[in-house]
């Protein structure tokens, strides 16, 4: 009896799926109350996340109330607090979802991360009520750690149960 193997039966590599975290989170946090707000001090506004496996961000999301033909979104690496990627998107259209595919940025799994766009004018959205948000969440393989916000050009801290945004990405899982 003769038994053979071929180079047919090696292992394939898992195949991966984009996924939208902006879209999980907004799903998931069901916010009752969401305005837009235009204000008069620019700010750094965003999520704070964790990678649940290595991956990397191959698109921004952004949606605001106004245009912003040179919107700064920022990646920062939280853990050693150091600005990672700033990418400068044309927002053309007011209160419309935008899409911006970008050179991949490589994450870690388990490394806190934040995700920020430099405006003005963001959307103001919270849950009616005294119940905190559950932080952390899931979505995906994203876990969302908190909200962030600072003054522009800043390092972003940990904001409370309010989004300001939208910003947001969407992330492949690699090997």
């Amino acid at each position: 009896m003769t038994i053979a193997c071929s180079k047919d039966d090696a292992p394939t590599a898992p195949a991966f799926t984009e996924q939208n975290t902006y879209q999980l989170m907004l799903d998931k946090q069901n916010f009752n109350s969401i305005t837009p707000s235009f204000g008069a001090t620019e700010l750094e506004a965003g999520i704070m996340f964790k990678p649940l496996a290595k991956g990397k961000i191959t698109k921004f999301i952004v949606k605001l109330p106004a245009a912003n033909a040179n919107l700064a979104v920022n990646v920062w690496d939280i853990t050693n607090g150091n600005l990672i990627k700033t990418e400068v998107v044309n927002v053309d259209v007011a209160s419309t979802e935008k899409t911006f595919a970008i050179t991949p940025i490589a994450l870690e799994k388990d490394v806190q991360y934040a995700i920020t766009m430099r405006t003005y004018d963001t959307y103001e959205s919270k849950r009616v009520g005294t119940d905190p948000l559950p932080f952390p969440f899931n979505c995906g393989s994203i876990q969302v750690t908190g909200f962030a916000l600072s003054q522009a050009h800043q390092f972003p801290g940990a904001f409370g149960n309010t989004y300001y945004g939208n910003v947001g990405f969407k992330f492949i899982q690699t090997p």
